[in-house]
Order: C-alpha cells, then sequence, then structure tokens
C-alpha cells in the first residue's frame, strides 16, 4: 500500500474529549466541533460517498475495522442515532491516539462509481497544536510508519468485499429509482395517444405492459433511429430545453402508433418481414456488463437488465403468434434464414438477463438485512452463467 492522501486536522482543545465524549458537560460542543473537523478533513473524498447516500463512516477504516464498526461495538448501548453523532469523535480519537487509518475512495467520473484501493491518511494538525505536542508526535509517527500498512494490505483487501458490497447497495437505490423513472416515463411517451385496441385484441401475442413497451423500444430502434441509451438512460429520457431529447419523445409516439397500424391491418408478410428486420437490430443491442463479484457494476447495469431481458422476451413471444398460418410462416423463416435463428438465439441470452436482475434484488435485500456476502444469493450462479454466454457472444463478435 504504497498511496497516501494527506488531510489537516484543525486543532482544538475540544479534540483532547473525543475518546469519552458522553461523559462531559460539553458534549454537544464536542460533537459539534468532531463533525466539522471530519467534514472539513474528507471534503474532497467524501463527495462520491454524499452522492450515495452512504456513510463516509463505512469508508474510513482504523487498522481492519471501520469506524461504522468500531462505533459501533464502542457504543452498542446507545441509539442509532447517537452513534450516527459518535462517529465523528471515533475518528478524531482513532487519529489521536496513533492508529494507522486508511480510506477506501469511490471514483464517480460520469456517473460510474468505483470502489478504489485503499489509500492511507497522513494526517496533520492545523493551527495552535500547543498542549497537543504528544498527539502531534503520534499522528506523525503513524503517519510515517509504514509498517502497519505493509501488515494490513491483505486484511483490509479481504474488508474491500464487504465496503464493495455496500457501495453496491447503494448505487442500486439510485437504479431502483431510475427504473421506475425510465419505464414510467417510457410508457407515457410511447403510448400517449396511440390506440392500444390491436394491441390487446390483435395477433402479436403481447399483452404485459413491460413487455409492450420493450417490443415497442426494439420497434423505434428498426425504424426511427433510436438507440438502447435513448431510451433506457435517464439522461436520455428526459431534458427540459434539449430539442434533440424531445424529438426523441416524438419519434417513439410515432413508431409506437406506426406498430399500432401494422398489428391492426394484420398484414402476414409485412409483420414478418418487420420482424425479420427487428431481429437484425436485437442482434446490434448491446449486451449489458455482468460482473457477479463485483456489486456495483450490477447494480450499476440494474436498468439494463430489466430492459434487456424483456426486450429478449417480448421478441420471443412476437415470434410465438398465435394464429397458425403465421406460426407456421414463422417456423419455415426460422429454418431459412440464419439470420432470424441468430435473433431468438440472442433473445433468449437478453432474456436470461433477468437473472441479473434478480441478484442485483437478492443482493440489496441481503444487505439491507446486515449481511456482507453473497454467497447466499440464490440467483448468483445463474446469473454466473449469463455471464459466460453473454462474453462468449461478445469475443465471438469480435472475431468476425
Amino acid at each position: 500500500m504504497e498511496k497516501t492522501e494527506t488531510l489537516f486536522l484543525p486543532s482544538d482543545d475540544l479534540l483532547k474529549y473525543c475518546g469519552s465524549p458522553l461523559d462531559r458537560e460539553e458534549s454537544e460542543q464536542i460533537f459539534s466541533y468532531a463533525s466539522f473537523a471530519v467534514k472539513k478533513m474528507f471534503r474532497k473524498l467524501s463527495k462520491p460517498y454524499d452522492k450515495l447516500k452512504l456513510s463516509v463512516f463505512e469508508g474510513i477504516f482504523s487498522g481492519i475495522n471501520s469506524i461504522s464498526e468500531i462505533t459501533m461495538k464502542k457504543y452498542s448501548g446507545c441509539s442509532q442515532a447517537q452513534q450516527k453523532m459518535l462517529m465523528s469523535c471515533v475518528t478524531l480519537d482513532e487519529i489521536c491516539r496513533g492508529r494507522p487509518v486508511f480510506f477506501y475512495p469511490i471514483s464517480g467520473e460520469n456517473g460510474k462509481y468505483r470502489l478504489l484501493p485503499p489509500v492511507k491518511l497522513d494526517v496533520r494538525l492545523e493551527g495552535d497544536i500547543d498542549g497537543f505536542e504528544k498527539t502531534a508526535d503520534k499522528i506523525r509517527r503513524s503517519s510515517e510508519s509504514n509498517i502497519s500498512g505493509s501488515l494490513l494490505t491483505l486484511p483490509l483487501a479481504q474488508k474491500r468485499k464487504s465496503v464493495l458490497i455496500k457501495t453496491g447497495a447503494a448505487v442500486m437505490k439510485t437504479s431502483v429509482n431510475e427504473l421506475a423513472f425510465v419505464t414510467r416515463f417510457n410508457e407515457e411517451t410511447f403510448f400517449k395517444n396511440v390506440p392500444m385496441e390491436p394491441f390487446e385484441k390483435g395477433s402479436l401475442n403481447i399483452s404485459e405492459k413491460d413487455l409492450l413497451g420493450a417490443f415497442a423500444a426494439l420497434y423505434a430502434m428498426t425504424f426511427y433511429g433510436l438507440s438502447f441509451r435513448d431510451i433506457y438512460t435517464v439522461d436520455e429520457v428526459f431534458g427540459f430545453s434539449d430539442v434533440g431529447i424531445r424529438s426523441k419523445d416524438a419519434a417513439k409516439r410515432e413508431a409506437a402508433m406506426g406498430l399500432s397500424g401494422e398489428i391492426k391491418r394484420n398484414d402476414k408478410e409485412q409483420i414478418i418481414s418487420t420482424l425479420r428486420k427487428m431481429g437484425e437490430t436485437l442482434l446490434k443491442v448491446p449486451l449489458p456488463e455482468i460482473d457477479v463479484k463485483n456489486f456495483v457494476t450490477l447494480a450499476e447495469n440494474y436498468v439494463f437488465y430489466n430492459a434487456a431481458s424483456n426486450m429478449g422476451r417480448s421478441f420471443i413471444k412476437a415470434a410465438e403468434l398465435e394464429s397458425e398460418s403465421m406460426a407456421s410462416c414463422l417456423g419455415n423463416l426460422v429454418k431459412a434464414d440464419d439470420g432470424f435463428a441468430a435473433a431468438l438465439k440472442r433473445a433468449a441470452l437478453l432474456e436470461d438477463y433477468k437473472f441479473a436482475a434478480r441478484l442485483c434484488e437478492e443482493m440489496a435485500a441481503l444487505t439491507e438485512n446486515g449481511q456482507s456476502t453473497v454467497s447466499k444469493a440464490r440467483n448468483r450462479k445463474k446469473a454466473a452463467e449469463v455471464q459466460k454466454r453473454a462474453e462468449k457472444e461478445i469475443a465471438d463478435e469480435r472475431k468476425m
């Protein structure tokens, strides 16, 4: 562990009492000072944590234990609200005792969160240090010593899994909200003032709202120039002043209207031609990244997992049209058209992304219940299988 991060701790007489603030009459002043000092020290490092609404104390470690863990153990008899206030005091107390203190930074560039390797904190007292000479010396010797950092490299690496899962759980909360927003927004933009009777009574064989929306999305990608991200990312579907974004909304409505009309006409040859072209588009749908060992990556792709799964399932259902004559024609198409057969295979892979989505939900639930391991997640094995299939598919495509 070579990298260090220099932080400046503002000195104050109240610093002397951070080890036992509850025993002091001026406890409120101690809490206030400790909170101010920690916020000042970690202002830059804590920004990604703040965006994720994740406590920065989950990423601050004294030895191999996080400040959260140390506080809950030391003050087990206190309420959660009291423990939350005490974490700043515990952080300063650990530093002043000369304990090796580390931090797990989170990178949040371009909306992508990554948990970085731990850095050792080089803390320096600033301001008037009269009366703090011994404390300053302990802090200095701890910062300069590399022995503790070397000894703790492996234990901290093992602790990384716990921090990674907590970070993933925080990202997951954002992704759940984004999925709800994108789903609702697309339903409104695709189907507003669009006749629904053809969908309900036609031969499309899709009645579920989420699958119908995914099929309309694939239709819009095929015939109206929209991309997967245009439809399923918050930045691309929402914006008040961006004319480009608003024109995409119009394209969605036009696509749903066109699809509704095509189903109503029930022209067998035209529908089969449309499905063939949509199959070509389906083969170009990007396969969302799956990494069952990294909850952050999983959580960031949660919206895409749901979208991919619904799109794959909707295409399969559309290829199982209820009309016997249509089904017969499609059966012949699969036999005669390698591209359409490949599209159905890709649709099956996309549909199975549901296991990655379910794994995300399971891991979020396990974390909510205090679990820090994913070994009990039932969908982990199935998601791992989808990961292998997707990676093979991508590798094969690169060779072509």
